[in-house]
C-alpha cells in the first residue's frame, strides 16, 4: 500500500487517504435520510400508511447491505477476518505432523542416558524439532502460520485504533460537528452526496460515532429483516466502541418511558412519545411497537446491561422505567403485547439474576 501511494500523483494519493472517510460520510448521509423517512407514520389520502416518501427505507435489501458495510468499517481493518478459527485449524494440522513414536523414543533414550550418567557434555540436547526429533514442518504450514500472525495483528488493530482515536480526540461527548442529522431529508442528502468528495471529511471518531447512530436507526426500522440484521451488527460494534453506550442509555430508557417528546431523532432513535399518538389505518400503534423492539434489543446487549448495572443511579432509573411499562403495553396492538412482555423480560432478567437469589435449603425445610 505504501508503494502504491508513493508511485501515484499527489491528488490520487490524497484521494486514497480520504477514501475511508468519504465512504463513512456517504453511509452517514444515507442513514440520516432513512432516519427522516422512518421517523413517523404518515397516512396517505387513500388510507394507506406510508413512512413519508420511503425512497430508501422501503427497500430492505439496501438497508441490510448498509448495515453490512457499516460493520466492515467499524470492526475490520482488512479483508481477512476470523483468524482465530484459522489458528485452531492450524494447531490441529500441526498435531498431525508430529510422530508420536519418535517422540517417545527420544524421551526414553534421553532418560536412559541421564540415569547412566552418559548424557554428554550438554551440547547434544534433543530439542524435539526437525525430522530427527519427530516433527516435520512443511513450508506450506509455516507460511500459513505467518499469515495467521499477520491477520491477528490486523484484528488487534480493529480494537486499538478506536481506543487511540479516543485518546487523541477525547471522549467524543455531545458535539455539533457530528455529521449524523435525523432531519436530513432525501433532497438534502443528494446535495450532500455531491459535496462529500469535494470537502474534507469530519474527524474519524465523529464519523464512527455517527455510524453507530445510523445502526440505531436500522434497529428501529419497520422491516423485521432489517431490524434483525442491524441488531446483530450493533452488538458486535459495541466490542470496539463500547464507551459510546453509556451516553445513550438515558435516551433508550426515555424511549421506553415515553418521555422523549423533545428527543426526536436523537442518536437515531425516533420519538416514542410522538409515535404513541399516531395510529395506522386500522387504528393500531404498530410503528410504536416496531421502534420499541429495536430499543429493547439494544438494551439487551451485554455491554449495555453492564453499563446499566454500573452505578446506583442508572440502576434506579432502569428499575423505575421497567416498573412503569404497564401503560405502554396497554396502548400497543393486541398481537404485539405478548411480544413486548417477552422483550421487557429479556432486558430485566440480567438485572434480576444479579440481585435475586433463593435461600439455601436447610434440614428444617
Amino acid at each position: 500500500m505504501l508503494r502504491l501511494l508513493l508511485g501515484v500523483s499527489d491528488d490520487t494519493s490524497n484521494f486514497l487517504m480520504k477514501m475511508r472517510g468519504i465512504m463513512c460520510s456517504f453511509l452517514v448521509s444515507l442513514s440520516s435520510a432513512i432516519a427522516w423517512e422512518t421517523a413517523e407514520m404518515v397516512i396517505d389520502p387513500d388510507g394507506r400508511e406510508n413512512q413519508r416518501s420511503g425512497l430508501i427505507s422501503s427497500d430492505p435489501k439496501v438497508c441490510k447491505e448498509l448495515s453490512t458495510i457499516m460493520t466492515m468499517l467499524l470492526t475490520r481493518r482488512s479483508a481477512a477476518f476470523r483468524c482465530q478459527e484459522r489458528a485452531s485449524v492450524w494447531k490441529a494440522q500441526k498435531q498431525n505432523v508430529t510422530d508420536v513414536v519418535t517422540l517417545n523414543t527420544v524421551d526414553h533414550v534421553a532418560v536412559t542416558l541421564q540415569r547412566a550418567s552418559q548424557y554428554g557434555d550438554g551440547t547434544n540436547v534433543p530439542y524435539k524439532d526437525g525430522e530427527d526429533g519427530g516433527k516435520t514442518m512443511p513450508w506450506r504450514l509455516l507460511i500459513a502460520r505467518l499469515e495467521i500472525f499477520y491477520e491477528s495483528i490486523e484484528r488487534n488493530a480493529s480494537f486499538e485504533v478506536p481506543r487511540q482515536l479516543r485518546r487523541l480526540e477525547g471522549h467524543s461527548l455531545e458535539s455539533s460537528s457530528k455529521p449524523f442529522d435525523s432531519e436530513l431529508n432525501m433532497s438534502a442528502s443528494l446535495q450532500q452526496f455531491v459535496q462529500i468528495a469535494k470537502t474534507t471529511p469530519p474527524s474519524a471518531l465523529h464519523l464512527y460515532e455517527s455510524l453507530i447512530d445510523g445502526l440505531f436507526v436500522l434497529c428501529c426500522h419497520p422491516n423485521t429483516q432489517v431490524r434483525s440484521s442491524a441488531i446483530g451488527v450493533i452488538d458486535y460494534a459495541f466490542t470496539r466502541y463500547g464507551w459510546l453506550v453509556r451516553s445513550r442509555i438515558p435516551r433508550l430508557l426515555s424511549a421506553i418511558s415515553l418521555d422523549d417528546a423533545n428527543m426526536k431523532g436523537k442518536y437515531g432513535i425516533p420519538s416514542c412519545s410522538q409515535l404513541s399518538v399516531q395510529t395506522d389505518s386500522q387504528g393500531k400503534r404498530k410503528r410504536l411497537a416496531e421502534a420499541l423492539k429495536g430499543v429493547c434489543s439494544i438494551l439487551a446487549a451485554p455491554r449495555a446491561m453492564r453499563d446499566i448495572l454500573w452505578s446506583e443511579r442508572s440502576r434506579l432509573a432502569y428499575v423505575k422505567t421497567i416498573c412503569s411499562t404497564h401503560k405502554l403495553i396497554s396502548i400497543l396492538p393486541v398481537e404485539e403485547m405478548q411480544k413486548m412482555v417477552q422483550y421487557f423480560q429479556t432486558i430485566f432478567s440480567p438485572f434480576r439474576s444479579k440481585i435475586f437469589s433463593l435461600p439455601r435449603v436447610t434440614d428444617n425445610d
